[in-house]
C-alpha cells in the first residue's frame, strides 16, 4: 500500500470537535488518532515466563502497537502485540465489551469491508456530497468514542497470538522442545489521558496460567504504521511457522 496511506485515509475529512460540554478542557471528545503509535510494554508476569524459555532477550522488544481503526469500522482499534520470545500476534481495542465482541466476530467470519460497514448500520444519504459523507463518518467516529470523553479513556482488549513455550512432554516432535499454540484471550487498557502518552491495564492468558495480570505501556513512537497482519492471519502464519521455522516472528 502507498506509504502515505494514513494521510490519504484522513484526507478530505474535516475533523470535528465532538460534543460540547460544560466543564474544563479535559471534557473534550476523545480523538482515537492520538492513541496511534508504539508503546513499550511492561508486564512482570509475562516477562518472567518469557525469561524462563528464552535467555538474554531484551524486554525493550515487548510492545503494543496501535496501527489505526479496524478496516470498515469507526469504533475499534487494530493493534499488534509482541512479547519477545513468548507472544506474537494481534489485538483489537474497543470502548465496550459489546462492540469488541461484535468486531471480533466480524474478523473471525472474514466479512468483506462493505458488509461490515453495512452491518454496522451506517445510514448515509446517497445524495450526500463526498465532504458531507466524510463529515458524517467523522461524527460517527467521535460518537463511537464518546464514552471516553469525560474520564481516562478505557478500552477492552481481545488478542489473538502465537504463544511460544517450552514443551514439557519428552515425546514432543517440535525442534528444541518448543511448543507453539494459537491462543485467544483478553484484557483492558486505560490511557493516562486524552494525549495517550501511556496506559495501565491487565491481560490474561489461560494457557500460561495468567489472569488479569498488570500491564503498563509508555508511548515511544507516535507515528502510526500499517498493520501487516489480520486477525485470522495469525493462525495461517502459525501453521507455516510450525513447518518452516517461525514465519510469524519474521513477519511481525
Amino acid at each position: 500500500m502507498d506509504a502515505d496511506w494514513q494521510a490519504e485515509h484522513f484526507s478530505a475529512r474535516r475533523i470535528g470537535h465532538g460534543k460540547k460540554a460544560k466543564g474544563t478542557a479535559n471534557t473534550r471528545a476523545f480523538d482515537p488518532r492520538r492513541s496511534f503509535g508504539v508503546y513499550q510494554l511492561q508486564c512482570p508476569a509475562l516477562a518472567k515466563v518469557a525469561q524462563g524459555s528464552t535467555a538474554d532477550v531484551s524486554r525493550a522488544r515487548d510492545t503494543l502497537e496501535i496501527h489505526g481503526l479496524v478496516d470498515g469500522r469507526d469504533d475499534a482499534l487494530m493493534c499488534t502485540l509482541s512479547v519477545a520470545g513468548l507472544v506474537q500476534g494481534v489485538a483489537v481495542l474497543a470502548g465496550s465489551r459489546k462492540v469488541l465482541g461484535y468486531v471480533v466476530r466480524e474478523l473471525e467470519e472474514e466479512e468483506q469491508e462493505d458488509e461490515a460497514e453495512s452491518s454496522a448500520g451506517e445510514d448515509v444519504d446517497e445524495d450526500m456530497s463526498s465532504i458531507e459523507r466524510a463529515d458524517e463518518r467523522e461524527r460517527r467516529r467521535y460518537q463511537a468514542f464518546e464514552k471516553n470523553s469525560f474520564r481516562s479513556p478505557k478500552f477492552w482488549m481481545r488478542w489473538r497470538a502465537v504463544i511460544h513455550t517450552v514443551a514439557s512432554d519428552k515425546g514432543t516432535s517440535e525442534a528444541g522442545g518448543e511448543r507453539q499454540t494459537v491462543e485467544v484471550d483478553g484484557g483492558y487498557v486505560v490511557f493516562s489521558g486524552s494525549d495517550c502518552s501511556g496506559f495501565q491495564g491487565t491481560i490474561s492468558c489461560a494457557c500460561l496460567g495468567l489472569e488479569n495480570v498488570k500491564i503498563t505501556g509508555a508511548k515511544v513512537v507516535s507515528k502510526a504504521t500499517e498493520c501487516r497482519l489480520g486477525w485470522m492471519d495469525v493462525a495461517l502464519l502459525r501453521t507455516e511457522s510450525s513447518t518452516e521455522g517461525g514465519r510469524l516472528e519474521r513477519a511481525m
